[in-house]
């Protein structure tokens, strides 16, 4: 599974470009949507984004994840999008849940989701989220050692 992190530089917040902020927002989101990282990378700029891994190197991750996810799709794929809150690490936050269908005969494939840190109404972070779905109770009892519950998520993550 591919980590998938942008976190915003200090110059980036220091700059309060909020225009700047909200087309970094909008067009990935846009590229979630349309699976086509080359809407994206245009907005990205490398002296003032993207901390914890460079350009390339974040747009290959996305690039990589998009492209498995069109293999599982017939072609004509729809995408739907939909805020939820994060039941994991960032408590309550809103995370993008998009969710991936075939035109035909229009059956589920999977979903994936973002958290996108805006605070004051700059970007500050967009990394993925599990967080958001929906999870069940499984009981485990390894041999020898006290039985526990673990929770397991039911939907399947497409960005592998």
């Amino acid at each position: 599974m591919e980590t998938i992190h942008l976190k915003t530089s200090k110059s980036f917040i220091e700059r309060e470009d909020f225009n700047q902020s909200k087309k970094v927002i909008d067009k990935f989101i846009e590229s979630c949507l349309q699976l086509d990282i080359s809407i994206f990378e245009p907005y990205m700029h490398e002296d003032d984004v993207f901390e914890d891994k460079e350009k390339y190197g974040l747009l290959a991750d996305l690039k990589r994840s998009f492209d498995n996810i069109r293999n599982l799709t017939q072609c004509n794929f729809k995408i739907t999008i939909e805020d939820r809150k994060c039941n994991g690490c960032s408590l309550g936050k809103t995370v993008k849940h998009f969710e991936v269908f075939n035109n035909k005969p229009n059956s589920y494939v999977g979903s994936f989701g973002f958290l996108i840190d805006v605070e004051n109404g700059m970007l500050k972070n967009i990394y993925r989220c599990l967080g958001y779905k929906e999870t069940k109770k499984v009981f485990v009892k390894p041999e020898g050692l006290p039985g526990i519950f673990i929770l397991r998520h039911i939907e399947p993550d497409l960005l592998k």
